[in-house]
């Protein structure tokens, strides 16, 4: 199954949700006050069609990697840019 994004395979099978709770909870320890606006920034991304995420066994069409993109630029802050690109092992967004 190819992201709906970037049309690249899925090869990290984890939702949305599933990556919405992760950010959620690094955001604890960065910035919490942004927690209560990443549901509504990412809810763009959901989809319910596609593969099945292997925590929660929902269906998704969007890759890890979008994803993270879409948080990273949305976090606009170059200090908790580095770290998210840290936390989450994404070396670079091009």
């Amino acid at each position: 199954m190819e992201c709906k994004l970037c049309d690249e395979p899925i090869t990290n099978p984890l939702c949305q949700d599933c990556l919405k709770d992760a950010v959620a909870q690094w955001l604890q320890e960065h910035d919490p006050q942004r927690i209560s606006d990443l549901a509504h920034e990412t809810n763009c991304l959901r989809s319910d069609e596609g593969i099945m995420c292997v925590v929660c066994k929902h269906d998704f069409s969007i890759c890890t990697y979008c994803y993270a993109k879409h948080v990273f630029n949305w976090l606009k802050d170059g200090r908790l840019q580095v770290e998210f690109l840290h936390t989450f092992n994404f070396l670079t967004f091009s």
